[in-house]
């Protein structure tokens, strides 16, 4: 997962959709207990995420975040990614989009 994901412009009223991978590089499962951070204008995209779910040792998990504004102001939110990863029980990752009339 990428510390920084953009969406760039979207027009207000209209959404967009990142895709976001969860690689597992260790060397055991892991589960991803919960994904925080995800209030309007930011939510779960198409297939939703619905953790908890886990990640097999080298194997990955994907998920999409829609994006949908209807106001002015830029996105800035921080999703936190929650595993049971020992090493990395919660990942951070700051979102930013701009929504264009």
């Amino acid at each position: 997962v990428a510390p920084t994901v953009d969406f760039g412009s979207v027009k207000a009223g209209q959404a967009s959709e990142i895709y976001f991978i969860v690689y597992n590089d260790g060397q055991v499962s892991l589960t991803v207990t919960s994904v925080t951070g995800l209030s309007a204008p930011l939510g779960p995209g198409v297939g939703g995420i619905n953790p908890p779910y886990a990640i097999g040792a080298g194997s990955f998990q994907g998920f999409n975040i829609r994006y949908a504004p209807t106001a002015a102001g830029p996105l800035n939110k921080t999703m936190v990614i929650n595993s049971t990863d020992p090493a990395h029980p919660s990942v951070s990752v700051t979102i930013k989009g701009i929504p264009i009339p």
